[in-house]
């Protein structure tokens, strides 16, 4: 499949709907602008209305970007400082389908790689152990 194509399909992952969202925002933005200084009331009131939209407008803005990337960045630090101090039960729950899934998902199955790698670490020390007492007897 090509690459232009995958990038087609819908719904859109992680960026492009950051990218989507700010472009249906300025076109907002710019017709409403047109709209309100279009309305039969005074310019400074029209002004005001645009600006108190305006206002909204960024504040869903800022929810989105919380929603879409900082939600997701959080509960990922979240679990890979868990991960840090060696508890490997601490997951990743994003499944968003998005780069944030891929990333938590992955982080996921390094968590159960490295906890597999731990346990047969800890299940070799005795044998370890048992080798360098029959060395040293030497």
């Amino acid at each position: 499949m090509e690459e232009g194509y995958e990038r087609a399909v819908f719904p859109p992952h992680g960026a492009e709907k950051i990218v989507m969202a700010s472009k249906i925002a300025r076109i907002i933005l710019i017709v409403s602008y047109a709209v309100a200084t279009r309305l039969p009331i005074s310019r400074n009131l029209s002004l005001l209305l645009w600006m108190v939209f305006t206002v909204l407008l960024v504040l869903a803005m800022d929810y989105l970007l919380g929603r879409f990337i900082s939600d997701p960045v959080s509960e990922i630090c979240a679990a890979a400082e868990k991960m840090a101090q060696l508890d490997f039960s601490a997951t990743c729950e994003i499944d968003s389908g998005d780069e944030f899934g891929n990333l938590a998902e992955s982080l996921n199955q390094m968590a159960g790689n490295l906890k597999q790698a731990l346990s047969a670490l800890e299940n070799a020390i005795p044998s370890l152990r048992g080798i360098f007492k029959r060395r040293d007897a030497f």
